[in-house]
């Protein structure tokens, strides 16, 4: 073979893998059984793997600034861009905006560090949420001491969670409606 039907082979094979990895996330996102951690790092994964494959076929980006009219013409479709929070709400059947949150704590906290977090007392979307406002050094010390089994708050920072108490006004508020 010569090299450029080689290079034209491998460019398709890493587009196919791309694609099965999508539509496997895509399927984790459709069950529904994914964690808030864990549902930020498939969309930012799943964003990694549209934007990677968009550059590889050179389709057109929603950045675009010439009209639509002209692409039209000259064959290519218009529309929202395949790596989109539009394109995945549409794709998986989840709220635009559960998307964009997602895709905005993938962006602030990082793979890596959710990866900590998954299964911890920090793996929701309140604890997530209040993480992404606190310092880097902040964010990593209270990762780790939830990975080390410590029930922890980022709502809180340096206080452990107090769970029991907040069952405990839970039932006096429903003995106070009986």
């Amino acid at each position: 073979m010569t090299d450029h039907r080689l290079n034209r082979a491998e460019a398709q094979e890493s587009k196919t893998l791309l694609a099965i990895e999508v539509a496997d996330i895509d399927k984790k996102f459709i069950r529904g059984d994914l964690s808030a951690a864990g549902h930020a790092i498939l969309t930012g994964r799943r964003n990694e793997i549209m934007q990677e494959l968009a550059a590889q076929s050179g389709t057109l980006s929603r950045f675009a600034k010439a009209s639509k009219r002209a692409f039209r013409q000259g064959g290519e479709k218009t529309g929202h861009h395949v790596a989109s929070l539009r394109d995945q709400a549409k794709r998986t059947g989840e709220p635009e905006d559960k998307v964009r949150r997602s895709k905005r704590r993938c962006k602030i906290l990082g793979s890596r560090l959710l990866y900590k977090i998954i299964g911890t007392s920090l793996d929701s979307a309140r604890e997530l949420d209040a993480l992404a406002q606190l310092a880097d050094v902040e964010r990593e010390a209270l990762a780790i001491r939830a990975a080390a089994g410590e029930s922890v708050s980022a709502r809180m920072p340096g206080r452990k969670r107090r769970r029991a108490s907040v069952r405990r006004r839970r039932e006096r508020g429903r003995q106070q409606v009986k």
